[in-house]
């Protein structure tokens, strides 16, 4: 019972810990220059033509400026994004395109052609990026830590409830939920009896990129903390080595319900760690297709 409580205590402090790291990951802002460079920074103003900001990793330093013209988008710390035009020629152009290019100078004609044009542009290739790049859906082994067995091994295959949701950039954090398949294996045996236990289940899976909701563009690698719920089919065969052998098997149902964190080195490979509510910590590799 001790040992028990001790295992579920330091789950509690891994999953605060991922927790609170995903909290300040989360807390900052993002600016996206129309150069394709990034800033990390605590957006404070957004004037006409300017905004103000300090820097992420230094709150208690000189405020910074950065022209309007030059930023393409802010993605804030609660997720939401917002994107900038071109600035204007002149104050009294304040909508270049609301001016007919007939009324226009010949090369003034041509730099809003060619600043529109990289607008949209960059606007395309991040939302491609965004739509394209991003798929988590993980294949795991586990080889489960649990008291009373030999051996004690797991699997679960993920496919993602909604592909094309999750790979946008503003994905609601709802929305990040896998549907998976689960198998495990499980056998214990001495000079007088031994049993094989065998689960097959089904489960919902929330996880939480954080790679991609911090704005990182290594969406498919890091940090992946999990937390699955579901149901299990349980077939137990005991097998009595003394008096009068005898086998027998025995068919319940269960819940499946854990939490865990994958790191992913690569987007197609990484290791994972699980507490599972009956089979306690577990250790493995976590692999994509």
């Amino acid at each position: 019972m001790i040992g028990n409580m001790k295992q579920f205590y330091m789950c509690v402090v891994l999953t605060a810990t991922f927790c609170c790291g995903f909290v300040l990951v989360r807390a900052q802002d993002v600016i996206y220059k129309t150069d394709r460079s990034e800033i990390k920074a605590k957006v404070q103003e957004i004037d006409e033509d300017k905004i103000r900001y300090k820097l992420f990793d230094h709150l208690d330093g000189p405020a910074y400026t950065v022209p309007k013209r030059e930023v393409f988008m802010i993605i804030y710390q609660n997720g939401k994004r917002e994107t900038f035009s071109s600035a204007p020629l002149a104050k009294a152009e304040a909508d270049p395109s609301a001016i007919p290019p007939g009324n226009r100078p010949a090369a003034e004609s041509d730099a809003v052609a060619k600043a529109v044009h990289i607008t949209k542009t960059a606007a395309a290739q991040t939302k491609s990026s965004d739509v394209s790049d991003f798929k988590y859906a993980p294949g795991r082994l586990v080889l489960n830590l649990v008291e009373g067995y030999d051996f004690s091994l797991g699997a679960m295959i993920e496919s993602p409830l909604s592909k094309k949701l999750t790979a946008q950039q503003d994905a609601p954090i709802y929305s990040y939920i896998n549907l998976g398949l689960l198998a495990s294996v499980s056998s214990y045996a001495d000079d007088y009896s031994g049993i094989v236990v065998w689960d097959l289940g089904l489960y919902g899976n929330w996880y939480f990129p954080v790679n991609k909701l911090s704005g990182s563009a290594k969406v498919n690698s890091g940090f992946f903390p999990y937390v699955y719920l579901g149901g299990l089919l349980r077939s137990s065969t005991v097998t009595v080595e003394y008096g009068e052998a005898d086998d027998y098997t025995d068919t319940t149902g269960d819940i499946a319900f854990g939490v865990g964190v994958d790191y992913r080195f690569t987007k197609g490979f990484g290791v994972t760690a699980r507490y599972d509510a009956d089979y306690k910590f577990g250790l493995g590799v976590s692999f994509a297709f």
